[in-house]
């Protein structure tokens, strides 16, 4: 592919995902084996139905109002694509102010997107 760069992962780090806690929160995508693992399945396909031909690979995922499962909704996305496709996928909590991947993911996280910002952390 022209123009792609491979990620370097020199500054990454890798967590265990409490599989239990995820399942508890609705993150059926990390276990697999739900029904609910189906939609989400069906919503990649037509993401990427869309995002291939332009050769997009980047997706947001945004609501107006809280509560309304955007973090649910990431974490079962991110998870249906890369194990479906074998891909790496970055995925980023962009809510300065209440950071819940880690949470519904079952694992400590101290540092947020505003701390990368704010400290110029890599």
């Amino acid at each position: 592919m022209e123009g792609w760069v491979s990620p370097v992962y020199s500054g990454s780090h890798s967590v265990r995902i409490n599989r239990e806690e995820a399942a508890d929160n609705r993150c059926v995508g990390v276990t697999g084996g739900w029904e609910e693992v189906e939609y989400y399945k069906i919503l990649r396909n037509h993401i990427m139905m869309r995002t291939e031909p332009r050769n997009w690979n980047t997706i947001m995922i945004t609501s107006a109002l809280p509560g309304e499962g955007k973090t649910v909704t990431s974490i079962n996305l991110a998870f249906t694509f890369a194990k479906e496709f074998n891909h790496t996928v970055l995925l980023v909590d962009c809510d300065f102010y209440q950071q819940k991947i880690h949470k519904l993911l079952g694992y400590e996280s101290d540092v947020g997107l505003g701390d990368v910002f704010q400290r110029n952390l890599t």
